[in-house]
């Protein structure tokens, strides 16, 4: 911390952060889906004081976000397909910093894109498994900004194997797109029949001339 009078002064800081979001789908007739999203986000900084010079300071903030997506696929033949959709939601800032309510309203559209899946894997989910995932085109929002067409291979190869009274895959991924972008990805799923999902996956995404990015997720779903 630095003062015009006083100089300069240290002080120990910490910083703690959390945040936890989720989705519901609430219609789904067809093409056409309804889905509930909602994520909070809240953080502290807090810089302790020398006991002499500067006193101590925390601020905080926080947000929470709740949106409603729409969106309906329409099929253009030769398995394309396009996506428009609507999003509105609230957002509720607080804290120290900006504060108060918003509302965003925005729409979407998918652009097409072809491909096809070949897989080979044991009807009981144990022993070896392949996957390779041509595909063809663009997406996520190429209308609005003119995203131009890329190829991209995704491939999977794991191994199942019975584990507490389900199904355990370890595997690994790799996938390229236009020549240039590369993810490479390794985890495991969890299979408990049809009612339980669980799934740990790290991920590394390198593009020509960027910098890779790292990411790790835990996913579960359960059926009732």
């Amino acid at each position: 911390m630095a003062d015009g009078e006083a100089g300069r002064a240290k002080g120990a800081s910490t910083l703690r952060s959390a945040a936890a979001g989720g989705r519901v789908r609430l219609v789904r007739e067809g093409p056409l889906t309804l889905d509930l999203a909602g994520a909070a986000w809240a953080t502290r900084v807090r810089v302790a004081g020398d006991g002499a010079r500067f006193a101590g300071h925390e601020a905080r903030a926080r947000r929470l976000r709740m949106q409603v997506q729409g969106a309906r696929a329409f099929a253009l033949g030769a398995g394309a397909s396009v996506t428009p959709s609507v999003t509105l939601g609230l957002r509720l800032d607080g804290g120290d910093g900006h504060t108060g309510s918003s509302m965003d309203l925005g729409g979407g559209a998918k652009e097409w894109r072809v491909g096809g899946a070949l897989r080979l894997a044991p009807a009981s989910g144990r022993g070896l498994s392949l996957r390779l995932a041509p595909s063809y085109g663009a997406a996520g929002g190429g209308l609005a900004h003119g995203v131009a067409p890329t190829a991209r291979v995704d491939t999977e190869v794991g191994y199942g194997m019975g584990a507490f009274a389900g199904v355990l895959t370890p595997y690994g991924g790799l996938g390229l797109s236009g020549g240039s972008g590369r993810d490479l990805r390794l985890g495991a799923r969890f299979l408990r029949g049809s009612a339980f999902e669980m799934a740990l996956e790290g991920e590394r995404r390198a593009g020509r001339g960027e910098r890779a990015r790292h990411g790790l997720m835990l996913r579960g779903r359960m059926r009732w």
